[in-house]
Formats: C-alpha cells, sequence, structure tokens
C-alpha cells in the first residue's frame, strides 16, 4: 500500500527487466487502489472477530474473578489505549479509503481528496499505539512496517529536494481546437527522462498544494517540456480557464499595440 505511492522506488524496481516481468508495477494507482480495498476487508474482518470473539470470551472469563478485575467488550475496545488507537485508526483509514470511491469528489473536489489522505500520518501513529503489545514482547508494526515507512520517508526527502531544485516556468499555455490544453514548460537543468515517464505538476497560481501527473509528450533530446492535457477535472478545467484568460490578455496587449501602431502612423 505505502511503496505503491512511493514513485522514485517503483521507477527503480521497474529498471530492472526481471523485476518489472514478474512484480505489478506498471499501474502503480490501480494497485494502490486494490490493497486499500484488501486493507478494508481485512480491517473489517480483524473488527469481527475481536467483538464477535476473543473479546466475549476474556468478558467471559473475567466475570468470574472479582468485581475490581471485571471487563467487558465496551471497556476493550473503548477503555484502554490499545483498543480506543485502535477505534481512532479504524475512522481514519476509512475516512482515506472511503472517499476515493466518490467519483464526483475526485472529479470536482480534488483538494477534499488531498486533505483527507493527510489523515494517513495521524492514522498510521494510531496504528503503531494500536499494535505495540509490550506484555507479550510482540512488535508486529515494528516488523511489518519499518521498511515501507523508511522507503517513504526518504520518497519524501527526494520529492523535497525536487520541489526546491527542480523548478520551472510555463513559456506557452494554450487550449486547442479540440478542447486540450497544450503546456509548454521550461525543462529545468540537470533534468533528464526517458520516453514515457511522466512528471508531477504543481501551478501555485492555480493551488499551491495540488500536485497532479502528465506523461511527458516532448522527446528527451527538447529544450523544453510539453503536455497535453484533457479538462476532465477541477484542476484541469481550472488551467483551462486560466489559458483562456491568457489568450484574451495576449489579444488585448496585441490590440493596443496595434492600436499605438496605427496612432503613430497616423502622425
Amino acid at each position: 500500500l505505502i511503496l505503491y505511492v512511493c514513485n522514485t522506488f517503483t521507477t527503480f524496481l521497474s529498471s530492472f527487466s526481471l523485476l518489472k516481468q514478474y512484480l505489478p508495477l506498471g499501474d502503480t494507482k490501480y494497485y494502490h487502489g486494490f490493497c486499500a480495498c484488501v486493507l478494508g476487508l481485512c480491517t473489517i474482518i480483524h473488527v469481527i472477530i475481536h467483538l464477535a470473539g476473543d473479546f466475549r470470551q476474556i468478558a467471559a472469563l473475567t466475570a468470574k474473578k472479582p468485581k475490581d478485575a471485571y471487563v467487558t467488550v465496551a471497556w476493550l475496545t473503548f477503555a484502554n489505549i490499545t483498543g480506543l488507537f485502535g477505534v481512532f485508526c479504524l475512522l481514519f483509514f476509512s475516512v482515506i479509503i472511503i472517499i476515493p470511491l466518490i467519483k464526483p469528489i475526485i472529479q470536482k473536489h480534488y483538494e477534499v481528496f488531498m486533505i483527507t489522505h493527510k489523515l494517513f500520518y495521524p492514522a498510521i501513529i494510531c496504528l503503531g499505539i494500536h499494535a505495540n503489545t509490550p506484555d507479550t514482547k510482540r512488535y508486529p508494526f515494528i516488523a511489518f512496517m519499518s521498511f515501507p515507512l523508511l522507503v517513504y520517508v526518504i520518497e519524501l526527502f527526494i520529492r523535497l529536494f525536487r520541489y526546491f531544485n527542480l523548478k520551472s516556468k510555463i513559456l506557452h499555455l494554450k487550449t486547442l481546437n479540440s478542447g486540450v490544453i497544450l503546456l509548454e514548460l521550461e525543462k529545468p537543468e540537470g533534468f533528464d527522462f526517458k520516453c514515457g515517464q511522466y512528471c508531477q505538476i504543481c501551478i501555485p497560481s492555480l493551488t499551491k498544494y495540488q500536485w497532479h501527473p502528465f506523461t511527458i509528450a516532448s522527446s528527451p533530446i527538447d529544450t523544453n517540456l510539453f503536455f497535453y492535457i484533457s479538462p476532465v477535472g477541477d484542476w484541469t478545467k481550472e488551467l483551462e480557464g486560466y489559458s483562456k484568460s491568457e489568450k484574451e490578455n495576449m489579444e488585448d496587449k496585441d490590440t493596443k499595440q496595434q492600436k499605438l501602431l496605427d496612432s503613430e502612423e497616423e502622425r
């Protein structure tokens, strides 16, 4: 689930033909969603087993003991650290998984999707506390999550480095007759890519926090980067409106320059 959002890591693995042949590295977005659905299903089974199985057994056993040692299913679920943080983790991951399944939110309110996905950070902290069982000397969270979280942290540092060092500027933005947007960017210094790769693009004048992946349409030997974007979501439609406003501004500027030239010729 986590490794599929580490684009640098999956791209690195894809460079090995043997791994690419046996690992599903082609459509990381699809498999990330697939893993999330599997996680949701396993979580439901996990909760049912607790509520209908061992929690009831524990409550039944403690009912035979003195009153101060008696516990209930509700106490096991909400009144102790392990159970309570398990509930928090369940709520966080439920929001994270359910929101992307609602297509109108993804298409028209992408910011909601981005913000709710940030719940991953408190969710993973709650999961770490919930899975920590020092009384039995078992630490499954550390065993299973150390490597993917380490890769994810490295990925974040790589993204921060690229964010501050691979800046570009818009050279040309135009809506074609077909409705597709042509976006031309200045190629950052030291930026290399292969045919078929994509870029994560953020345009702060539209929104500072949204990053969207688009396939690079230009050749690796071109001096600039070209992207053909179909306006289907809220961000791309804002980009379309931005391109049209830029076109109108250019036309107004050309008209004013032409009037100025005409007036000078009359003189």
